[in-house]
């Protein structure tokens, strides 16, 4: 019923607070990570105690990061907005990455169009056949994947969980990431 029995805190720190009409209300306070507040009321009823816990994410974006040491293998991911100017400097750009069909892409058009691709050849078995086995070099060509914890250069603390190609693991050794997904 009046400001002298309540107490307001932000991570066990005592801060200022206005009450007004049964209402608490705090200033605006800074804090990255984890605001815990706690709201302690007491009279001649007793105690009562609310908590309210805020967490301030940094303001995301999305890249195409082109791997340093594996540019041929460029991956849309999403970074703190702080780690953009690390990004940039070494080739990234805003925005997902362009889609570029892959020769299975390819292959899956050819049998959209099947009807008309026999008509060219005029020889339905033997290209039946020959698309099958397209089908399964491709499949057995594909390059296994990994998941790592990326720690991107330049923002080592905003850790990111890829699937990369096996064969760009070296690159990302060599800049610190771990094999397996980030741990919170």
């Amino acid at each position: 019923t009046a400001k002298e029995g309540i107490t307001v805190t932000q991570n066990q720190t005592p801060v200022a607070f206005e009450f007004a009409n049964n209402t608490v209300t705090v200033a605006s306070t800074d804090f990255t990570g984890t605001a815990n507040f706690v709201i302690t009321a007491t009279n001649s009823a007793g105690t009562a105690t609310e908590t309210a816990t805020f967490v301030c994410q940094p303001k995301q974006i999305t890249i195409c990061h082109i791997p340093p040491g594996n540019t041929g293998n460029p991956q849309t991911i999403t970074i703190a907005e702080s780690a953009w100017p690390a990004h940039r400097a070494h080739g990234d750009s805003e925005g997902a990455c362009a889609v570029v069909p892959t020769p299975a892409d390819n292959d899956n058009k050819s049998n959209d169009n099947k009807d008309e691709f026999k008509e060219k050849n005029n020889n339905k078995d033997k290209e039946d056949k020959s698309k099958e086995e397209e089908g399964d070099k491709s499949k057995a060509g594909e390059e296994d994947k990994i998941t790592i914890c990326h720690h991107p250069p330049g923002n080592r603390q905003n850790f990111q969980t890829l699937t990369i190609p096996a064969s760009a693991w070296p690159a990302h050794e060599k800049h610190g990431d771990t094999k397996g997904p980030c741990k919170d």
